[in-house]
């Protein structure tokens, strides 16, 4: 198992190969695969022994049972016959009972220690037991019985090897093929040395030349290129060596169970399963049979037979970390995460110097949402193994979702020092950066990002998204081109440009990209999103509330669609229901447009309180932007809180830059307004002065500055203002009635003569509000 790969959902299952006899004690083997999302095989391959590297001498005993029937007699009538107890011990052998060769062996060389095969004999048990030393030493004592013995060089050659000495090994080989180059069972030993230094070209070479010689050995050499084809993950060449050595040897189980394995691998789990069923029967010793058995189970949908053949594997090998791992993804995809850690506490045991196990426990608890135990987990890993950049990457990302952004930051740092050219790190942290408004850094990351290829899709897009906020509207659209150039069917970069478009003035652009997105994708609720806004600012109404209920239906969680429906029903209505505003908010508390549409309709409603709270939550998303700020400025002045507006008001328009913003002259107009209600006119009067300069055909500022005027007697002020009021409404009564009352407290009545019959026109001259000017009711004639 090796690392974990960047939002993996699971793992894949560990796949059971090349393992021939046992482990080497020193061999590291290749790399082995890790649990990570998808179901790519991987391959579970300790290095391992052959069996044609170790023989017994004599090659050819008895028939194990009439041997042992004829070694009791022997031993019956006289126990003091070597040659006897080196005949049973060797039917005991025969029958797997090792500890009662190795007795046999040990009485036959006290009674005749002078037999070099016997040594050899022993030795075999001593291999087969894992006592390497001992071996080893009776290999040794064979060789000065009879030096220069091919067979006997090989079998210490082959236990060099499993005792993880492979320099002296090879040594030992060579000897051998220096006087015999064409000895195939010497090349054999020496693909298997080889092999357990990962030297996969060199340990295929030498098995080749195996094969090229003709023998009874051919078999094995085929079953070994099988298996070093196992660990290439080259299937159908494992697949085809098996096929060959089973035609020249029916019943060989390893060949079976590396053409399951293969089988497997290729596909077809149901087709490999009776290959390793022949090799369990065959073989019941063989652990890593009944552990592929396992994969072939699970892969088919059979959990508790592949726990059991897991379990049975482990019985007879408890070192088999990748048989634990399979188990641990059978109970979590059962939801049983406990049993799937307590399995990877096996695992780990197993295998403690093993970083994946804690990578694996790592998706585990973070699925759980134990983001503290899954932080712990890939430390663990981290401390085993410090290379991966992907750790790091895993390290911090939890650390974000923990909220722990300096440690998230540090660890992608150390991910980008192991890993410069990785474009995805640049993205990943650059997106961590932007939704904690850094968004200068953000970019230049996304900046590195698309330096190193410049056709990223999510590098390119975050960047639009940076420059948007930014403020880098020209930047923002090229890269939603650059995008569409290479990806012209990309709904949802369309649906981007469309939002773009129409933020910028090209409403049939922005119409054209939402209608392509949706056409595309019928489910790019954004962009039905977007066109039920444009379909609403011109007008169609109806067309706006299908959009709206198409972004609603292909996402329930779309909460800008609520806001948009919301603000239509309003138009549609005139009743400020707003439940669907608040739906929205709920969806998307942190959208400022969904929460800018309920705090505008808020205020409009008259809730300016609930207004207010709408603004401090739009106020805290971009602290430097003065909009949101002068709207909740004006939501406390209409509450009457006008050192809170002032305050506000003051803020927003200190932030105005040399091209003001978006709604700058209602915040004059509105901060005019605070000071008159504070007592500071003439402040007030400038601010009515800059709101007019800003928007010249606004009755709003002309208004209020002339109510101001007039009440402080500056008649000609009054009279200019309202004059421009009715200039651009023609039907304010209220501008006409102050017009009337400037003229007359400015003695010029003759001008004041027909407003005042226009006023009567319209209104009863009985309820004329002039009392309400301070002035006597005219007379009627």
């Amino acid at each position: 198992m090796g690392s974990v790969g960047f939002l993996s959902a699971g793992a894949a299952i560990v796949l059971f190969a090349a393992s021939l006899l046992g482990t080497a004690a020193a061999a590291p083997g290749p790399q082995r695969c890790a649990p990570s999302g998808g179901d790519t095989p991987c391959i579970e391959v300790p290095s391992a022994g052959f069996a044609a590297g170790v023989r017994p001498i004599p090659p050819d005993p008895p028939p194990a049972a009439a041997a042992l029937a004829d070694a009791n007699e022997a031993i019956a009538r006289d126990p003091r016959d070597a040659d006897a107890y080196l005949m049973r011990a060797g039917a005991y052998e025969q029958l797997g009972d090792l500890d009662r060769a190795l007795a046999d062996y040990d009485r036959s060389l006290q009674l005749d220690p002078d037999r070099g095969f016997a040594y050899a004999m022993r030795a075999n048990v001593h291999y087969r037991l894992g006592r390497y030393d001992a071996a080893l030493d009776d290999l040794d004592i064979a060789l000065r019985f009879d030096p220069g013995t091919a067979e006997l060089e090989r079998n210490r050659a082959e236990t060099l090897r499993m005792m993880g000495r492979a320099p002296e090994a090879l040594a030992q080989v060579r000897a051998v093929l220096r006087r015999d180059p064409a000895d195939p069972i010497a090349r054999l030993v020496m693909g298997d040395v080889y092999r357990d230094r990962a030297m996969l070209g060199s340990a295929d070479a030498a098995y080749r030349r195996a094969l090229a010689v003709e023998g009874p050995h051919r078999a094995d050499a085929l079953v070994a290129i099988a298996a070093v084809a196992t660990w290439r993950e080259d299937w159908e060449e494992a697949r085809r060596r098996a096929d060959e050595a089973l035609r020249l040897r029916p019943d060989f189980a390893l060949a079976l169970r590396l053409r399951g394995t293969a089988v497997g691998a290729l596909g077809d789990s149901a087709e490999a399963l009776p290959d390793l069923e022949r090799s369990v029967a065959l073989d019941p010793a063989d652990a890593l049979a009944w552990a592929g058995r396992g994969v072939s189970r699970q892969r088919t949908g059979d959990a508790e037979g592949a726990l059991a053949d897991y379990r049975k594997a482990l019985e007879l090998d408890p070192t088999l970390d990748g048989a634990f791992s399979n188990m641990a993804m059978i109970h979590l995809q059962a939801g049983h995460a406990e049993e799937a850690l307590a399995a990877l506490d096996g695992a780990r045991a197993a295998r403690p110097d093993d970083p994946t196990h804690d990578d694996f426990r790592a998706e585990i608890e973070e699925g759980r949402g134990n983001l503290a135990a899954a932080r712990a987990a890939v430390d663990a890993a981290i401390r085993l193994d410090p290379s991966s950049a992907l750790r790091f990457r895993r390290r911090a990302l939890l650390a974000a979702r923990s909220g722990d952004v300096d440690e998230a930051l540090a660890a992608f740092g150390q991910a980008l020092r192991l890993a410069p050219d990785d474009p995805a790190l640049y993205v990943e942290r650059g997106y961590l950066l932007a939704d904690r408004g850094r968004l200068e850094e953000a970019r230049r990351d996304f900046d590195r990002a698309i330096a190193i290829d410049p056709s990223h899709r999510d590098a390119l897009l975050y960047r639009a998204r940076a420059r948007a906020f930014l403020g880098d509207y020209d930047g923002e659209r090229a890269d939603y081109d650059t995008l569409l150039a290479a990806h012209p069917a990309d709904a949802e970069v369309l649906g981007f440009r469309c939002e773009k478009r129409g933020l910028t003035g090209d409403p049939d652009g922005a119409i054209a990209d939402c209608m392509a997105a949706v056409a595309i994708d019928p489910a790019q609720s954004f962009a039905w999103g977007q066109l039920g806004v444009l379909r609403m600012q011109a007008g169609y109404l109806d067309a706006a509330a299908a959009a709206f209920e198409r972004a609603i239906e292909t996402d329930p969680n779309n909460g800008f669609a609520y806001a948009g429906r919301c603000n239509l029903r309003v138009l549609l209505t005139g009743r400020y229901d707003l439940e669907d505003c608040d739906r929205g908010v709920d969806l998307a508390p942190d959208h400022s447009y969904v929460q800018g549409i309920r705090a505008r309709l808020r205020m409009e409603a008259g809730r300016f309180a609930e207004a207010v709270e709408d603004y401090d939550a739009l106020v805290a998303m971009a602290p430097d932007d003065p909009v949101p700020r002068a709207a909740r400025g004006r939501g406390y002045a209409n509450l009457g809180r006008f050192e809170a507006a002032l305050a506000d008001l003051d803020a927003a328009l200190a932030l105005e830059g040399p091209d003001g913003f978006a709604g700058d002259a209602d915040a004059y107009n509105a901060r005019g307004y605070t000071l008159e209600k504070l007592g500071r006119f003439d402040e007030a009067m400038a601010d009515y002065g800059r709101a007019i300069e800003r928007a010249p055909q606004w009755s709003q500022a002309y208004f209020n500055q002339g109510a101001l005027a007039l009440r402080r007697g500056d008649v000609v002020t009054a009279r200019l203002d309202f004059t421009a009021v009715l200039s651009l409404e023609p039907l304010n009564g209220g501008a006409r009635r102050r017009l009337i009352a400037a003229l007359l407290l400015a003695g010029d009545i003759r001008a004041a003569l027909p407003l005042v019959a226009e006023e009567a026109a319209q209104f009863d001259l009985g309820v004329f509000a002039w009392g309400g000017l301070g002035l006597p009711p005219l007379s009627p004639r």
